[in-house]
C-alpha cells in the first residue's frame, strides 16, 4: 500500500508544524497564505495526499496503537464502498491520555 503523510496547516503560529517538520522530514506540509478554517484546510490536504486511503486527524486527536491499521483494514474490507468513522475517545490534553469510554 502506498501512503503519504500530509500536514495541512492553517497558520497556527504556535510552532507545532515546524516541530513536526524537524522530527519527521518526510512529512509534506501544505498551507494557505491566510487562515481559512478547518474545512478548506482539510480540502487542501486531501488534494496533496497520495495514497489509497484518506484519513483526517485533527491536532487534538491521539490515535491508540493499532487504530490507524484498523481503519485502513475496514476500508479495504469494504472495498472503499463506505466512509468509516471510528468512535473517538475524549482526550485529557494535560496528560495526553485517552479518557475511558
Amino acid at each position: 500500500m502506498r501512503f503519504s503523510v500530509v500536514v495541512a496547516a492553517h497558520n497556527e503560529g504556535d510552532g507545532s508544524v515546524e516541530q513536526v517538520q524537524r522530527r519527521f522530514p518526510r512529512v509534506r506540509v501544505v498551507r494557505h497564505e491566510e487562515r481559512q478554517g478547518a474545512s478548506p484546510t482539510k480540502d487542501l490536504g486531501a488534494r496533496h495526499a497520495r495514497g489509497d486511503v484518506l484519513v483526517f486527524l485533527d491536532g487534538h486527536t491521539k490515535p491508540e496503537p493499532g487504530a490507524m491499521a484498523r481503519l485502513v483494514e475496514d476500508v479495504e474490507r469494504l472495498q472503499g464502498a463506505a466512509v468509516v468513522t471510528p468512535a473517538v475517545a475524549g482526550l485529557c490534553t494535560q496528560r495526553w491520555k485517552s479518557l475511558p469510554h
